[in-house]
């Protein structure tokens, strides 16, 4: 690790601390023709043009999540997506191995979602969710379920609210894949600055992945697989665990 930030992460203090390291600018965008009724994602978002597509999100802090992504607004909107696809049927999942008993993957599920959710501003999916990681970590004096379904329900109620407010907005393509030939020290310091980032929990991850999945996936092959479906659904632990097995030489 070449630095550290203390929890609760500062985003102001975290980028300063990262800006020497992260690329400092990203590939740009080309815009997809939306599809007939989408609102099309704008290659800039203005604080009201986030205001106007999202004010339905219920307890969105919409400044927190735009901090936490140095107020890049498409973005920001593409993240969101990301967290309803990865998160959309999480309640019953909760439930449903709150029933079968599997405490430790209930409270692992809980964590990574209240993180997640924390960062981009998604208030009460945060809030239930760390509601939830306190029953299990103080469940040895008896785990109520009632009080678990109450705080799962409103996780429910909060994804179908983001739900709505995303259904109708598109967001431009993906850029190209680039083939050209990557080198494998490069490649390793990219792990090690991914392993920085997961370890402290920074959404940021997600980016610097995404943007270098391509030529990790040109040295690592398939293993770059599980590492992009454990970050997507921000589970940073076991992400960061499977990236430390690659370095390592143990691979899975």
């Amino acid at each position: 690790m070449d630095d550290f930030v203390v929890k609760p992460v500062d985003p102001a203090n975290l980028f300063e601390k990262v800006a020497s390291w992260l690329q400092s600018s990203k590939p740009a965008r080309p815009a997809a023709a939306p599809p007939a009724g989408a609102t099309p994602a704008p290659s800039v978002f203005e604080a009201a043009d986030l205001n106007r597509l999202l004010g339905h999100v219920e307890d969105l802090d919409l400044a927190q999540g735009l901090r936490s992504l140095r107020n890049d607004g498409a973005r920001y909107l593409e993240l969101l997506k990301q967290f309803y696809r990865t998160h959309a049927t999480v309640a019953d999942e909760l439930e449903n191995l709150l029933n079968e008993g599997r405490h430790d993957d209930v409270l692992r599920k809980a964590h990574a979602m209240r993180g997640a959710a924390a960062t981009l501003g998604l208030t009460a999916t945060a809030k239930a969710a760390g509601a939830i990681e306190g029953l299990l970590r103080n469940r040895d004096s008896g785990l109520d379920t009632a009080v678990f379904t109450m705080y799962s329900g409103r996780i429910r109620l909060a994804q179908e609210s983001l739900q709505a407010a995303l259904a109708d907005i598109d967001l431009p393509l993906s850029p190209a894949v680039s083939t050209a030939a990557v080198d494998e020290d490069e490649q390793r310091a990219t792990l090690e600055r991914l392993m920085s980032l997961l370890a402290r929990d920074d959404i940021n991850s997600n980016d610097v992945f995404r943007e270098s999945e391509p030529a990790l996936r040109q040295v690592f092959g398939e293993d770059t697989a599980l590492i992009r479906e454990l970050i997507e659904s921000y589970d940073y632990p076991a992400a960061l665990s499977a990236i430390k097995r690659i370095v390592n030489g143990n691979r899975a």
